[in-house]
This record gives C-alpha cells, structure tokens and sequence, in this order.
C-alpha cells in the first residue's frame, strides 16, 4: 500500500473543515494527533491519510480533563 501524506491545508478541507489550519498544526505538535499520524519532513509538517482515518474512527485521543485540556483550566 503506498503512503499517502496530505499537507494541513487537504486535512481541514477533506477531514477537519471545522478546525483551522492553525488548530491542526497545534494538534500535531501538542501530540493529540499522534506520530504515526504526523510525519514531519525538515521543517514541514504531513499527515498519513490512512493513520488519521484509523485515528478518528477509532474516537481519536483523550484530553486529560475531559473536554478541556490542561493548560485550559480543564
């Protein structure tokens, strides 16, 4: 199977369109989406289609403190 890596801007449009681009560039580096999910060449960030179709249809990551994260106040 050939890997299939999207830029963030095919993310949002195609998987996320309710986040920002800037919301999944600090997903990825928050490690919510995980490393297998993100792929990072140089300074440039992609993500594995089918590693975040597996992540989302398997309910994607927990924040500790439910809904809100941490650093939120959550």
């Amino acid at each position: 199977m050939a890997l299939k890596l999207l830029t963030v801007a095919e993310v949002r449009r195609d998987f996320l369109p309710s986040l920002s681009e800037k919301r999944i560039y600090t997903l990825a580096r928050e490690r919510i989406l995980p490393k297998g999910v993100v792929v990072r060449l140089g300074r440039k960030v992609f993500i594995d289609e089918a590693a975040l179709v597996d992540f989302i249809k398997s309910g994607g990551a927990e924040l500790a403190g439910g809904w809100r994260s941490e650093a939120d106040g959550g």
